[in-house]
């Protein structure tokens, strides 16, 4: 229950992402907005993303409830915007960048958080939650643009979105603080961090061990600095390369620009028998389901396994439906023999996307660098995919046509396949391992400052 709690943010960030399907649909339909503006809206989130990620590096030294007080106020006062706004671009524009800060936040602090909290055995289930989370957000905006009609009215539909995204929120008052955060933030926070690791683990479970762990890495965080030549480290380097590559997937498959654009997408390029809104709640429903089916296999078959198979089928996918939307170019009569390919095309590729991709792009975060340079690394991470996705939005722009997305899918899918041969040869499964024995594994000799001896192997 605390993990799921501390995946909250992920749900108010979701919520955040799905709100702009049906907005920027009903604002385009009824010449509300020009297409420039429709797409500040859709991409501004993206950009105070950036700014949160970078503002949440510097609040990662605070405790958890100043840091989500802190989201909070920017959730209350970016939703209070574009509910005030109704149809005013300009401050939903505004209102956008504000809950894209603390989303941006959210999508850094959570997975270290959880990283912290969570047993080793259970590390790899529990930071999937994160990217169920988003799921269950993404899913509560379209079910409630489906009941809301959010295309005629934002006020109330913006309202119901932000409402329950900061109400959620106020649940991480009742968790406290990561045991490892009582040792870094003070030499004499032992107590504390005791008495935190054995609320998470229970009192009838042995922590000596596992204190001790956190003790040491405690002592090398405060003791150690960040040198070029632990920069430069290999191991380090294929860190970064890792989660790097794997943003490039996550952003690069479409998977931002099917969700922001999803009622869009649907309604222009086929939603079978079903209507736009409807399926978007299929959609939503199959990423819930693949998100679980993920935190049920990611301990038996491994990261880089899960990672491999989904983006090989999110490639399969994409190619399918790249290869439907090229014959109906062909011979218009196909969308009548085959109206059911686009959605189901969609649906299996968001099934794939979070079967792998989209929840351990996330996961990787939390044990994917030595402990001296994990906050830096993660930043770089989440940065990166934030980037990547208001690139992968200027380049879907370039290659669409004014009637068709064919080109725009069938590059997506090689992204996937070529990820597919990344993932298989340069992810490092770090799942089921303890954070000292992730340390070890970089086998990095670095010197302390202080005449502390601190056993890394």
């Amino acid at each position: 229950m605390s993990e799921i709690s501390a995946s909250l943010g992920g749900f108010a960030l979701g919520v955040s992402l799905g709100w702009c399907s049906s907005v920027t649909e009903g604002m385009r339909i009824r010449f509300i907005a020009t297409i420039t503006e429709l797409g500040l809206i859709a991409s501004i989130l993206n950009v105070g993303a950036c700014v949160g990620v970078v503002f949440a590096v510097w609040a990662f030294k605070f405790h958890h409830w100043i840091v989500t007080l802190i989201k909070i106020t920017f959730y209350v006062i970016g939703w209070s915007v574009i509910g005030l706004a109704n149809e005013n671009v300009s401050m939903i524009i505004m209102g956008r960048f504000v809950c894209g800060v603390s989303g941006g936040m959210s999508c850094l602090l959570v997975p270290l958080f959880i990283g912290e909290i969570a047993d080793k055995k259970m590390r790899n289930r529990l930071l999937i939650l994160f990217q169920l989370l988003i799921n269950c957000g993404v899913m509560y905006a379209f079910l409630l643009a489906h009941v809301l009609d959010g295309r005629e009215k934002i006020w109330r539909y913006s309202s119901s979105c932000g409402l329950l995204s900061c109400l959620l929120l106020l649940l991480l008052r009742f968790i406290p603080a990561s045991p490892f955060y009582h040792l870094r933030a003070t030499e004499e926070g032992e107590t504390t961090a005791k008495n935190s690791l054995r609320w998470y683990r229970g009192e009838e479970n042995k922590i000596d061990d596992e204190m001790e762990e956190l003790r040491q890495l405690a002592i090398l965080k405060r003791t150690t600095k960040i040198t070029s030549r632990l920069m430069m480290h290999r191991k380090v380097l294929r860190a970064f390369l890792m989660c790097f590559g794997v943003m490039v997937i996550q952003q690069f498959s479409g998977y931002g620009i099917f969700t922001t654009y999803a009622l869009t997408i649907f309604e222009t390029q086929g939603s079978g028998c079903l209507k736009a809104s409807q399926l978007t709640l299929v959609v939503g429903i199959v990423q819930i389901l693949a998100s679980l089916l993920a935190y049920t296999l990611i301990d038996v078959v491994g990261r880089r396994i899960l990672l491999t198979i989904s983006s090989a089928f999110m490639g399969l996918f994409l190619a399918l439906l790249g290869w439907f939307f090229n014959k109906r170019n062909e011979d218009p009569e196909y969308d009548d023999w085959y109206w059911w390919m686009p959605p189901a095309w969609f649906s299996l590729f968001f099934g794939a996307l979070n079967l792998g991709v989209a929840p351990i792009s996330w996961a990787l975060l939390a044990d994917s660098f030595p402990q001296r340079i994990k906050l830096a690394g993660a930043a770089f991470a989440a940065l990166s995919n934030w980037i990547l996705s208001l690139v992968a939005m200027i380049v879907f722009g370039a290659v669409r046509t004014s009637d068709s997305i064919d080109n725009a899918v069938w590059l997506f899918a090689i992204f996937c396949w070529l990820g597919a041969i990344f993932c298989a040869i340069l992810v490092k499964d770090n799942g089921g391992k303890s954070y000292m024995e992730i340390e070890k594994s970089f086998r990095i000799n670095e010197t302390p400052r202080r005449n502390e001896e601190v056993a890394v192997g």
